[in-house]
């Protein structure tokens, strides 16, 4: 364990990872590093580590490069970098990325981790990447396109700067936003930014937002970090607060998709035209729709209650819902044309039936040719 403050230089950290003091001691278990300061990037691409990379209260005055590495664990707690750069990384047990702050973002795309993902109370962006090995977009500070978690990806509080990109990932277990602010980049022609871009992403859980559950979360104090004020100012009594869209075209969700009393506005366009501006009925060019879920597929409910808000429509052409569809108290529209409900379901959606009880303020919604049901009520 290296106790600070101190300051290491990054060059100096690596050779004592990568080159122990003797042929045989080859290092196991943590590089635990507290309260220490790394000047310049620390290079570990290609690596295979024999030890868990842990920094508390720590400053990276660089990046993290672990471009195709391999290594047992990564914790990050109240800790500083410019950047993680974690592509096609191999990580056997778990990542913790928690209370700190990443200015230029993270990326894991392609990367296998074998138990959970906690991004829980951490800032990233909303600088950009410049230099010569990074291939990450402007404006997308959380990169994770094609990884594989075996666990949760956990992400409660987190304030995400830009776009966070989950296209064609695997989690096995849940995928939790709790209390997070999403703030997609700018729009682009008619089509509003984009938050959260997951299309045929697989959860083998559920998508949750709800802070009102309580559920039993697998974090821990890893030690006291209490001295630093890093990342995120967000509370437990925050509300899912985004500003872009949730794109999620094609998602097979194991459990339920639960955003409720969750906040969403669209990044508008400078000439917010009405008309897609791509192929007929494609929801990629749809600029009115908010929440995409056309052809998901979820075994659960989805739920949109408790002054669920949404500044845009709610796309669920092709989906199959094992549960009910709820709009309990939800309030969908843009500004100027809003309706207390607007849940628009084709006749494409398939849900296991169930019986609507007799309730007042609400009302049933079938569909066309079926006599299953769901609920969207509001104040009358």
């Amino acid at each position: 364990m290296v106790d600070g403050p101190r300051v290491i230089d990054a060059a100096v950290l690596r050779r004592a990872m990568l080159h122990p003091p003797g042929p045989d001691d080859h290092p196991t278990g943590q590089l635990h590093l507290q309260g220490v300061t790394v000047d310049g990037d620390l290079d570990l691409r290609g690596s295979t580590l024999g030890v868990q990379l842990t920094l508390i209260e720590c400053e990276v005055q660089g990046g993290l490069n672990l471009l195709e590495a391999s290594l047992p664990g990564l914790q990050l707690d109240r800790t500083t970098a410019a950047w993680v750069d974690a592509a096609n990384c191999v990580i056997t047990l778990e990542v913790w990325l928690k209370e700190s702050s990443f200015r230029a973002g993270v990326d894991f795309t392609d990367a296998r981790v074998g138990g959970s993902v906690h991004l829980d109370g951490s800032t990233f962006g909303p600088d950009h990447r410049t230099d010569a090995i990074s291939v990450i977009p402007a404006g997308c500070p959380v990169r994770m396109r094609r990884v594989t978690i075996g666990g949760m990806l956990s992400a409660p509080r987190i304030d995400c700067q830009g776009m966070f990109d989950l296209a064609n990932s695997r989690i096995g277990g849940d995928f939790e936003l709790d209390s997070a602010r999403l703030a997609a980049p700018g729009a682009e022609g008619p089509v509003p930014g984009t938050a959260l871009n997951a299309p045929e992403l697989r959860v083998g859980g559920s998508i949750s937002a709800d802070r009102r559950h309580e559920r039993a979360r697998r974090s821990i104090v890893h030690a006291e970090v209490v001295s630093r004020p890093v990342g995120s100012d967000r509370t437990n009594d925050d509300l899912l607060d985004v500003t872009g869209r949730l794109y999620l075209p094609g998602v097979v969700i194991g459990g339920m998709v639960d955003l409720s009393a969750g906040r969403l506005t669209a990044v508008e366009p400078p000439s917010a035209s009405q008309l897609a501006g791509g192929p007929s009925g494609d929801a990629k060019f749809d600029p009115a729709a908010i929440i995409v879920l056309d052809r998901a597929e979820i075994r659960g409910n989805v739920e949109f209650d408790a002054g669920f808000t949404a500044r845009g429509s709610v796309r669920l052409s092709g989906a199959e819902i094992g549960g009910d569809l709820r709009f309990d108290r939800a309030s969908l529209g843009r500004p100027g044309r809003r309706m207390r409900w607007s849940p628009t379901v084709p006749s494409s959606v398939g849900m296991s039936p169930r019986r609507m009880p007799p309730s007042s303020g609400r009302s049933a919604c079938r569909m066309p040719g079926s006599s299953t049901a769901f609920s969207c009520s509001g104040p009358s």
